[in-house]
């Protein structure tokens, strides 16, 4: 039989309630009554301010606190700041204390909570439980299912102060934010190109190594990243899972969803500096910028007529073949 525990006066506390689901035990009902909500995925308590819900009252203010910005956690240690005390103890023991006591049995490695080795282990398991009910995609962490789930509904919950673009996850809007303040702290040692992001210089590093780890089962193609992959595959399965939020037209890629979307909305990000002249790809404006330097890079060599684009020039090459034929 367990050991019980003690409360503040040494006196010993039996825990009397039990999960008949797990056998997990609790001193009161109370406890027990906000356990069992784990099982049955009930999620009652919306945020006011983003779509996000929870099981309990308790994790909806916790959660609550990152909209307010009020962080009334801090350590002694660092003085970092943290909106819960339980974050505030994985913080000492991850980054002070170094003690991890739950071990991974298959790779040895280990973690600071029970909850961070489940969730580790589905890398050697390939477990999946958290499947989307738009496309039937799946994930292995709910978080990871409920910020996918934001390509669907198209809801962007983070917004920049500067510029008013909106993000689906706060990460991504804190890397965004140093395009404004030209904050680029990871560099490049090969050619001392900087970057907002460490994923952005992982992604650039690659370039100069040339690898290209990710095959295609189906055609054999390879590429340097695992996302370019995932977005060719679709090429073979015709999954288009980015819907136009303004008519019925899906997408392969949420960048073609974003672009076509620009008809819709009249949105045009991309302007010129010397005539003013604005346009919804970056691309186009590039070409357009030709006009003004008389950069002509492309030239017919049959009758020397030149052009500002590869597709125009592409184009024009069809006439001389139809010609010959």
């Amino acid at each position: 039989m367990a050991s019980p525990e003690k409360d503040k006066t040494g006196k010993e506390m039996w825990k009397k309630h039990r999960c008949q689901q797990c056998q997990k035990a609790f001193h009161n009902l109370k406890q027990l009554k906000s356990h069992q909500k784990s099982h049955t995925e009930e999620r009652l308590y919306s945020c006011d301010q983003c779509e996000k819900t929870y099981k309990t009252v308790r994790t909806l203010n916790v959660h609550k606190k990152m909209h307010s910005g009020e962080k009334p956690h801090m350590c002694q240690e660092c003085g970092s700041e943290f909106i819960s005390l339980r974050n505030l103890s994985t913080h000492i023991q991850r980054y002070h204390t170094g003690e991890r006591p739950h071990h991974c049995q298959q790779c040895d490695k280990g973690f600071v909570t029970q909850g961070e080795l489940k969730n580790h282990q589905r890398v050697h398991t390939g477990e999946k439980p958290y499947s989307c009910s738009e496309c039937a995609k799946s994930f292995s962490w709910p978080s990871s299912l409920f910020y996918h789930q934001r390509i669907h509904t198209g809801v962007k919950p983070f917004s920049c102060e500067e510029c008013g673009k909106s993000f689906t996850q706060i990460g991504t809007l804190k890397v965004h934010r140093n395009i404004h303040t030209k904050e680029m702290i990871f560099s490049c040692e090969q050619c001392g190109k900087d970057f907002s992001s460490s994923s952005n210089l992982r992604r650039h590093v690659v370039m100069h190594t040339g690898e290209k780890s990710h095959r295609c089962d189906q055609c054999g193609k390879t590429f340097t990243l695992r996302e370019d992959l995932r977005r060719h595959t679709r090429i073979h399965t015709g999954e288009k899972p980015y819907k136009c939020r303004h008519c019925d037209k899906t997408f392969s890629s949420q960048t073609q969803r974003t672009v076509h979307e620009r008809i819709h909305t009249g949105t045009r990000p991309y302007s010129c500096e010397e005539c003013g002249k604005s346009f919804t790809q970056i691309g186009t404006l590039k070409v357009h910028r030709n006009r003004h330097t008389k950069d002509m890079l492309f030239s017919c060599e049959q009758c020397g007529k030149v052009f500002t684009s590869r597709g125009a020039f592409n184009y024009h090459k069809r006439i001389h073949r139809k010609k010959q034929q």
